[in-house]
């Protein structure tokens, strides 16, 4: 019986199999990266409800950029490898955002938190009240600013574009008095670079209205085709209509 010698297996052919693994594995992490982040910030976004509708004025929220949204403060995407190392260190520090309200948008289905401020952070898990302008409830603007995420168009502010079908619908923003504001859709704006001013102070109105805001660039999810350049905003105004005790007992 005549054994075959085996072929010796050749050092390039192994080297050549080894990078294509890697970069398989690469543009498997940058693929994943999105999804992470926004089931991080999602579970995040949800205790933050849940502390709201248990009395709770306060949340703790991780203060680790590795749960930023991609382009805030016009920051580059984090890479793969970066994401995944640092992910490690997201127990690391913590830091107490202060509740006031919840914002209930039903033509689209969102619920977001409204924390006190619209720090960078705080907008990672919700929405925040613009400073300087007015309280919810009171007289003059009170504009809340919330991010969308086009890694996930259905969480945040994603689906807020959508708005401009739904005029005349209701918004609704509890504060943690278990007083819900119901608010009637009245206008749908895009304003670019300074026309954004006016949706920044409380004055802009004398009597109460409120104003919803998010990015705005890129196409118009609502009017395919339709697109809007950079520092462009999607504002929402709406009026008052009344008021309720609720309980969410």
């Amino acid at each position: 019986m005549i054994k075959r010698k085996k072929k010796p297996v050749k050092v390039s052919r192994v080297i050549f199999g080894s990078v294509i693994a890697l970069f398989m594995l690469a543009g498997l992490c940058f693929i994943l990266i999105g999804p992470l982040k926004n089931l991080f910030r999602n579970h995040y976004t949800d205790n933050a409800v849940e502390a709201f509708k248990n009395g709770e004025k306060t949340v703790t929220v991780p203060k680790t950029d590795v749960l930023s949204v991609d382009g805030e403060n016009g920051e580059e995407e984090i890479s793969g490898g970066k994401f995944f190392v640092d992910l490690g260190s997201m127990a690391d520090g913590f830091e107490n955002l202060t509740l006031v309200g919840l914002l209930e948008i039903p033509c689209i289905e969102a619920e977001q938190p409204v924390f006190s401020e619209s720090s960078t952070l705080a907008l990672r898990y919700g929405c925040g009240i613009f400073p300087g302008t007015a309280n919810i409830g009171e007289k003059g603007l009170c504009s809340v600013w919330g991010h969308r995420d086009l890694n996930a168009p259905k969480s945040m502010l994603g689906q807020l574009q959508y708005c401009q079908d739904h005029i005349g619908e209701s918004v609704y923003i509890t504060t943690l008095d278990y007083v819900k504001h119901e608010y009637e859709i009245v206008e749908c704006i895009y304003a670019k670079d300074g026309a954004v001013m006016p949706w920044m102070y409380k004055d802009t109105y004398s009597d109460e209205m409120l104003c919803i805001v998010t990015c705005g660039f890129g196409e118009d999810p609502a009017r395919p085709g339709t697109y809007y350049p950079y520092n462009t905003e999607f504002i929402v105004l709406c009026k008052p209509v009344g008021t309720e005790v609720i309980s969410y007992e």
